[in-house]
């Protein structure tokens, strides 16, 4: 987009001060204190530069693209599946028309310009449409997860627009792009991502007694972290498994947590998890402790699933 533009140095020079301003005002203060405690102002990312003890050395964190298209005739349908039903890019089923309605235009738009040998969009709207486009094919090529995509989910209904108002007839312009908004709305479906319903707000989680004492929590799954707050305010907590910022032996994270078991709080050491989920590889036992058999796990509703509490106790090498 930026050498598209009718003055590209001039353009660039700007949207790097644009850049680099909006980002110091955005995530200064959190760079400032990233620094600070790891000693990486962007920590864990580009982590093999600026070699913060707290995590590996690795300029991202390696999230496996799972969902990365199997070659160039599978990236081209993944609008048209979404038109229909979208879960080959999301964790949820969702259905939305836009992108594929946004080809269609696209193509008929290429093939007319080329036809009349005259381009039909403003030099404006030329720059946009190849921003939209160039984040479309990176998205793709890098994480091609659903919910990653929003802002061009946001952006699409002003492309529809655009490319609608240049090659739909004068006399009937305004009635195709209302007619097409409505058709869109009505059959766009959002994925809910799991989300509660505005009538079943969650709240707190009761705690049953054997919780209610300051307690040191190890969290092995996702999402049980926004429990916290339900807890004693002298309770510890700490995530043991992120597959985006695994926890390290000898690195500033393990000691913090090796340090906190070593002064134990008067309700004991809990391991947090969803209900039904089995234990993620050997965390319990990097730090010598395992679930007490002896006595019963406590079962909480959640906000979505339920959790699971299970007291532990210090393995058979102490």
């Amino acid at each position: 987009m930026i050498l598209c533009g009718e003055r590209p140095l001039r353009f660039a020079a700007w949207f790097g001060l644009g850049g680099a301003f909006g980002a110091l005002l955005s995530g200064g203060a959190w760079s400032i204190y990233l620094w600070q405690e790891f000693q990486n102002p962007l920590f864990p990312f580009y982590n093999a530069i600026f070699h913060s003890a707290a995590g590996p050395a690795w300029n991202a964190p390696r999230v496996v693209p799972y969902r990365f298209p199997h070659g160039f005739i599978d990236a081209l349908s993944y609008p048209f599946r979404w038109a229909v039903t979208g879960n080959s890019t999301a964790e949820a089923p969702f259905r939305d028309v836009r992108f594929a309605v946004l080809g269609v235009l696209a193509a008929v738009g290429l093939c007319a310009s080329a036809w009349r040998r005259r381009w039909a969009l403003s030099h404006r709207e030329t720059e946009f449409c190849i921003f939209f486009a160039v984040s479309f094919l990176l998205w793709m090529l890098v994480f091609s997860i659903q919910r990653y995509l929003i802002v061009l989910e946001i952006l699409s209904g002003p492309i529809v627009v655009v490319l609608f108002y240049r090659a739909a007839p004068l006399a009937a312009r305004n009635i195709i792009i209302g007619a097409t908004a409505l058709a869109l709305a009505l059959w766009v479906k959002p994925s809910d991502w799991g989300h509660r319903p505005w009538t079943n707000a969650f709240d707190r989680i009761v705690l049953p007694e054997a919780l209610q004492n300051p307690a040191t929590y190890l969290l092995v799954d996702k999402p049980v972290a926004y429990t916290v707050r339900s807890f004693p305010a002298e309770s510890r907590f700490y995530q043991l498994a992120d597959s985006d910022l695994p926890i390290l032996s000898g690195t500033l994270f393990d000691q913090r947590i090796r340090g906190g078991l070593a002064r134990p709080l008067p309700g004991g050491i809990w391991v947090m998890l969803v209900k039904g989920r089995p234990m993620p590889g050997d965390l319990l036992g990097r730090y010598d402790l395992e679930i007490d058999d002896a006595r019963p796990c406590l079962t909480l509703a959640g906000a979505g699933p339920d959790l699971e509490f299970c007291r532990l106790r210090l393995g058979q090498s102490r």
